[in-house]
This record gives structure tokens, sequence and C-alpha cells, in this order.
């Protein structure tokens, strides 16, 4: 069964180049060369292709922008972005964009046969440079996630901890020797800071993020 492409990018040369390549595989079929992103979107309007080589910077309509149409568009074709951009400057975007790969067009080997025979079979290909550019973004994310994650002292722990098990006002306020208007007050203040509607969306936010341990 034929893998079926489309090249698009607005230099002839490196069109041609990466065509040439190509061919030479005998399972990949190219469909459609584009010099431009509109190019792309009219001509997937009316065809189907499975690959869609996509350059960034191209005229009428940029590679983000085909990216963003596709997606609204719901459509099926897997994106391998091809760009001479610093991988760092773009990682982050182009994943939440839903590429499934990404080659530097600086790299003398170009690996595009290797790249669309992953993603084809249903895996990603990403350089090293790239892997490490991304787990860099994800590890950045994850401690800004968790330097805003709210703080809750050892009493209001406590308090959460037996509202899971079901206890009631009373029974905590007599096990932690406080009144019943206090573990009321507290409650609603729990509620406050988690943007609960009710008790049961507090537990939920102790129990995802680990404070019911």
């Amino acid at each position: 069964m034929a893998i079926n492409i489309i090249i698009a990018d607005d230099h002839p040369y490196f069109r041609k180049g990466i065509s040439s390549e190509l061919k030479n595989h005998e399972e990949i079929s190219i469909r459609y060369e584009a010099q431009n992103g509109l190019e792309v979107i009219e001509w997937l309007s009316e065809n189907q292709a499975d690959i869609l080589l996509l350059d960034l910077f191209m005229p009428k309509m940029s590679g983000y922008e085909v990216m963003e149409e596709l997606r609204r568009r719901q459509h099926s074709i897997l994106v391998i972005v091809m760009s001479m951009q610093k991988v760092d400057e773009i990682i982050d975007e182009i994943v939440a964009q839903g590429a499934k790969g990404y080659i530097c067009k600086d790299d003398d080997s170009l690996p595009a046969y290797a790249a669309i025979k992953d993603v084809y079979y249903g895996g990603t290909y990403y350089t090293d440079h790239a892997n490490k550019a991304l787990l860099k973004k994800m590890l950045n994310n994850s401690k800004n996630i968790r330097q805003n994650e709210l703080h809750f002292d050892t009493r209001e722990i406590q308090i959460i901890k037996m509202l899971s098990e079901e206890y009631s006002n009373q029974e905590i306020s007599e096990r932690l020797y406080l009144g019943v208007r206090t573990i009321e007050g507290i409650r609603q203040s729990l509620m406050k800071k988690t943007g609960a509607k009710n008790i049961i969306g507090v537990v939920m936010y102790a129990q995802k993020h680990g404070l019911l341990k």
C-alpha cells in the first residue's frame, strides 16, 4: 500500500531535492507539491493524502496557519514539520498544533523517509535535539504548575481527610476540639479556596493533588 505524501515548501529547489530522494522508495507516492499554505488547504478540500511535509514559513498562508485550519476542519492528515528555525523556539507550538514529527532542513541527511515511516505507522518522529527541547518545556511547565498549587495547612488537610471519610461537622468538632461553627467556616473557606461548589469538589481536588496520601 502506498503512503501518499504532500510536500509544502516555497523553495522549489528544496521541494525538488526532497521529492527526488523520496521517489527512491517505491512505497512513497508524492501526490502533490505546494508552494504555499493556501494551495495545501485548497488541494486537501478535494483530495486525500496520508502525510503532509510542511514548511512553517510560506507566503499566503504559513505552516502554523495550515495546521490551525486542519485542526479546525478535523482533518486526518498527519503533519511533519520541516524548518530551519531553532527547535527550542517552535517545539511546544508545533506539538500543540498536532504535528507528529519535526525534521531540521539544515540536517545534511534530512531523514524525511524515516520520519514518514515512523509517523505513518502510528509513531512520532523528533530529532534528539527536539526531544530534549520538548522534555525541557514539559519539566518547566510541571515546575510552574507545582508553584501555582494552593497551600493547605495541617489543620485544613486533617479536615479534608475526615470529610473524605464522611465525618459530620459534629464528629470533626469532637475529634479536633473545635466548635461546629469553626468547622463549618473552614468548610466554606476550603470550597472558596479550591473553587469547588461543594465538599465533594474539595475532596476531588485533594485527591487530584495528592493531599490525601
